[in-house]
């Protein structure tokens, strides 16, 4: 199944509320929204994966096994395995996408940026209560504004006719 995410307007979390930013898992790879605050800091973490951050906007210093290094708007850092942290001193949006070492066991999945490992059967049980009430309030958006353009076309016919 294929899908298209507004990089720019889709709605982020803190954080604290991480794994909402999620925006597509499977054992081999995850891709999430990662946005940083002014002066904000997502703490040390090792990583087993393979690890691709994406400026979307801003900029985020990115260290990994003690190496700084800046991305920006448009630009792409590849990593990992290694010891990751991040901060931003303006604020920045950034795209993270995790991958799985070939010939890497898939049967346990880290966390990116949480410290630690957890299982599959966690992680996925915790994502699907997030995607599920994540889909439900996306839905509901979808429906407002499909109301709203309805209305709209409603008036134009009324003007026309």
């Amino acid at each position: 199944m294929s899908q298209i995410f507004d990089l720019i307007e889709l709605e982020s979390y803190p954080y604290q509320q991480r794994d909402k930013n999620v925006l597509y898992h499977r054992p081999e790879f995850k891709v999430r929204i990662i946005n940083l605050a002014a002066g904000e800091k997502i703490p040390q973490c090792r990583m087993e994966d393979l690890v691709v951050f994406v400026g979307i906007k801003g900029c985020a210093a990115v260290t990994i096994d003690g190496q700084q290094q800046e991305v920006d708007q448009g630009k792409c850092l590849v990593g990992g395995p290694g010891l990751f942290s991040m901060k931003s001193g303006a604020g920045a949006r950034l795209l993270g996408i995790q991958v799985k070492p070939a010939g890497v066991d898939n049967s346990r999945s880290g966390s990116m940026h949480g410290g630690g490992q957890c299982s599959c059967k966690e992680n996925q049980a915790r994502m699907n209560t997030s995607d599920t009430s994540e889909k439900i309030k996306r839905l509901r958006q979808y429906r407002l504004k499909l109301k709203q353009e309805l209305v709209q076309t409603e008036e134009m016919l009324q003007e026309l006719e």
